[in-house]
């Protein structure tokens, strides 16, 4: 399956750039963003490292600016070039044309990334290795492949393809509707997209608005604690245990996931990462997502980071987002409006409503001021109108660009999981699969 030629740019949708404010600005709005806390009554834990995913699957920043990732829906994080290729053709194992992914460690053979002799993941993006959850995420989705070759009789293609489509079908119908809600998708389904507006492969591009500001909303969805999985007996383990696990990070075993770490193989420990239909309110209080709001866990106000380096991860956002020269809130707001959306624009009070320094008032970082818009707007159960138009827009314009894509689909499934009489695809359907294995 080849997509031809997919532009690897950043451009922005909104040809404006805010007003530069000086550090000490970026640093009082830092400042007063946490730590909190406080459930998402609506979004389990998992969809929060999901999106970790995705965003890993769409870009790559170079040295150079430019995006290393093809900005579509194509998982070349997971499968990097393919079992032929001199890149990453290490990664896989089996006759040619019915590979799969090396997994496992000595330690845990069936239950962690394939690794080398310094514990460091041996896959296309490292970036899929830097926490716990993300790192048994790229993990199901192997099995998931491995499985389909060695239970379903497929070849490598078709069990690429096949997981494509799941993958795929699990971002628009599952992921985006949490984080965006259902209404605002059916939205640009009936009167297409206003700002976002490729309509074939060639015109792709990734929008900076999308990648530097609002898709970063997922920073505010990290909870303090996670009751992980089963063989924690129900114990709470703190989210820096979750950031220890960093590919590349030197010393044998320093972030192997050992068996006690294992995203699946235990339906109901998996599940309560994903299902909310199922989450304890005492058990599983802690395996919501953060709400969608100004306050970061107190993990993110200390990364780990090489020494001398900025270890706030509000001020690197807002750093990142005047570098790129993004437009602010309101003009992204303006622009919107002006193709046709309706958006509903915060009024000064609303913006410094939790504190943020005056100098913000109107001319707002863009990414300050999707979070703050969904704390206003919805409580920070999803984005508001001007973020979620933005995610929204972007995520269904790269699915419908492609040719090849679920959405464009041509052919029957080769073989699906969930309901068999649409597209639609859940994780609870991907884990029961692998797990069941």
């Amino acid at each position: 399956m080849t997509h031809g030629n997919v532009s690897a740019e950043f451009k922005k949708l909104v040809n404006q750039t805010a007003v530069i404010h000086p550090n000490e600005v970026l640093l009082k709005i830092a400042s007063f963003m946490g730590p909190a806390d406080e459930a998402n009554p609506s979004i389990p834990a998992g969809w929060t490292y999901f999106g970790q995913f995705v965003d890993h699957d769409l870009t790559f920043t170079k040295t150079d600016g430019m995006n290393a990732r093809t900005p579509i829906f194509d998982l070349d994080s997971l499968y990097g070039q393919g079992p032929a290729s001199e890149a990453h053709g290490e990664l896989y194992e089996g006759p040619s044309g019915n590979e799969t992914f090396k997994t496992g460690n000595p330690d845990n053979p069936e239950g962690d990334l394939f690794r080398n002799l310094e514990s460091v993941a041996q896959i296309p993006d490292p970036r899929n290795d830097e926490n716990i959850i993300i790192a048994s995420l790229q993990l199901l989705f192997q099995k998931f492949h491995n499985r389909l070759v060695s239970h379903q009789g497929m070849s490598f293609a078709q069990a690429k393809q096949t997981v494509t489509w799941h993958y795929q079908s699990v971002v628009k119908t599952d992921f985006l509707p949490r984080i965006v809600g259902q209404n605002r998708i059916d939205e640009i389904e009936k009167n297409g997209r206003k700002i976002f507006l490729p309509s074939q492969i060639d015109e792709v591009f990734m929008p900076t608005e999308f990648s530097g500001a609002c898709y970063r909303f997922g920073h505010s969805m990290v909870r303090e604690m996670y009751s992980f999985n089963d063989k924690f007996n129900n114990e709470p383990s703190n989210a820096n245990l979750f950031f220890k696990f960093k590919g590349g990070r030197p010393g044998k075993n320093g972030h192997q996931i050992t068996d006690k770490w294992t995203l699946q193989g235990n339906g109901n420990s998996l599940l309560r990462f994903f299902d909310p239909s199922i989450l304890d309110p005492v058990r599983d209080a802690d395996n919501r997502s953060g709400k969608i709001d100004t306050k970061l866990a107190s993990t993110l106000f200390n990364l780990e980071v090489k020494r001398g380096e900025n270890n706030v991860l509000a001020h690197r956002n807002l750093i990142s987002g005047q570098r790129l020269g993004l437009a602010n809130g309101q003009q992204v707001v303006s622009a919107i409006r002006t193709a046709g959306v309706s958006v509903s624009p915060l009024t000064s009070a609303e913006i410094l409503s939790n504190g943020a320094p005056a100098e913000i008032a109107d001319n707002t970082p863009l990414w300050y001021y999707t979070l703050i818009e969904a704390e206003v707007q919805n409580n920070g159960a999803c984005l508001g109108d001007m973020g979620g138009t933005i995610v929204a827009e972007t995520i269904i314009g790269l699915l419908q660009s492609d040719p090849h894509s679920v959405v464009n689909k041509t052919t029957n499934w080769p073989f699906k999981l969930g309901d068999q009489n649409t597209d639609a695809v859940s994780m609870i359907d991907i884990i029961g699969f692998v797990g069941s294995a």
